[in-house]
């Protein structure tokens, strides 16, 4: 294994690693990640739906009971279940959004 001066940090008091800010504290999520969830666009599609959940799972730690509040969101990833009602949706996903 090889160390490259360059990248490495000595003596700081806090550090940005993967998306998490880690001080004497403990562990954060980074304020531009929060704000990329609490502002991202309503999903439109399957894809940008399994991004949207791919983003708050990332950061489950932080947000107790998530699976439980996010089940209805995967049900729409089921295909018998989606049929193409989403209006309920979209009120639960912008509570979501609001988890932070």
């Amino acid at each position: 294994m090889r160390l490259n001066k360059d990248k490495c940090v000595f003596l700081a008091h806090e550090v940005v690693y993967l998306g998490h800010r880690i001080d004497q504290y403990g562990i954060y999520p980074v304020e531009s990640k929060v704000k990329a969830i609490t502002e991202a666009p309503e999903p439109k599609n399957v894809t940008e739906l399994k991004s949207y959940l791919g983003m708050l799972n990332y950061y489950n730690r932080f947000l107790p009971d998530l699976s439980s509040k996010l089940a209805p969101l995967h049900e729409l990833l089921k295909k018998e279940k989606n049929n193409g009602n989403g209006k309920n949706h979209n009120k639960r996903l912008l509570n979501y959004q609001k988890l932070y």
